[in-house]
């Protein structure tokens, strides 16, 4: 199961709530989004904190996995 934050950007405006979506099916707790200078969508999926022993590169991931 995922835990953290994740980040995805460059999401374009006529994906923005599919791909937000996708985060809240994976178990997302809370997903919300800005728009970028150029005009994509930066997506912030937070999902429970991770157990002290568990780590993940916490950065675009581009896939939601």
């Amino acid at each position: 199961m995922a835990c953290g934050t994740f980040t995805e950007a460059g999401v374009p405006k006529n994906d923005l709530e599919h791909r937000k979506a996708l985060w809240t099916a994976s178990g997302a707790t809370k997903v919300t989004s800005v728009e970028d200078p150029d005009h994509t969508f930066t997506i912030t999926a937070v999902f429970p904190p991770c157990p002290d022993n568990v780590s993940h590169d916490k950065g675009n991931t581009g896939s939601g996995n």
